[in-house]
């Protein structure tokens, strides 16, 4: 006597054709990894953006008072949805003077001329959302600005003058600072423009020894690739 197929086994060789047959077109609705790395190119999270930049940095010095020299850099933004970190160089174009304590003499000091500065900075951003086509952005960091030249005028008694004189002008020609900095971006596709702005504290023992330093800064970034594989 002869056994009657069950009903799985007589369904199931049809099944198995029509997975075949659609396999497919199911293949070709379904994203593939390019197509998921060129949607988060044109995104904003998981992103990371090239940028260079230019502005204007605020500062003073106690000799010069409170100047405005212009600036130049460049920058990379690594995004994640609602959070993003951007590390920064910049260098700024300025003669200006300042002073510092004259080595065995308290109470005087000493004019030295400055030329031009950098600063490299590090921040962690939150970015909430967009409001329109700007996308927000305000955060804190850290700062280190460095002078690239500082000459001392007038002559030296000795060479451990000198060198006293020089130890005080390195001391006091980097510092290290905490940074606020708030901002926004209109993103077109993988390209993206913004305007930021960002301060940090005085510090009355270095070179910028009057108020702190203020930088506005705008530019242009562009999605290069995304900040994790899919």
């Amino acid at each position: 006597m002869s056994r009657r197929p069950s009903p799985l086994a007589r369904v199931a060789p049809t099944g198995v054709v029509l997975l075949a047959a659609a396999a497919p077109a199911l293949q070709a609705q379904s994203p593939s990894r390019a197509d998921s790395v060129a949607a988060a190119r044109r995104g904003f999270a998981d992103s990371w953006f090239w940028g260079v930049k230019g502005g204007a940095a605020r500062f003073g010095t106690v000799t010069d008072g409170n100047k405005i020299a212009g600036l130049a850099g460049f920058d990379w933004l690594i995004t994640r949805s609602k959070a993003a970190l951007l590390i920064g160089a910049e260098q700024s174009f300025f003669s200006h003077t300042s002073a510092v304590a004259e080595p065995g003499s308290p109470g005087f000091a000493r004019v030295v001329d400055l030329k031009n500065a950098r600063r490299f900075s590090a921040s962690v951003l939150a970015v909430p959302g967009r409001l329109g086509p700007v996308r927000p952005y305000a955060g804190v960091g850290l700062a280190l600005d460095v002078m690239r030249e500082v000459t001392p005028r007038g002559d030296v008694a000795s060479a451990a003058h000198a060198s006293a004189l020089r130890d005080e002008m390195d001391d006091g020609s980097s510092k290290a600072s905490l940074l606020l900095l708030a901002g926004g971006q209109v993103q077109f596709g993988r390209a993206a423009f913004f305007v930021q702005g960002n301060g940090t504290p005085a510090q009355t023992r270095t070179l910028w020894n009057r108020g702190g330093v203020m930088q506005l800064e705008a530019g242009f970034r562009y999605n290069l690739s995304p900040s994790r594989e899919e």
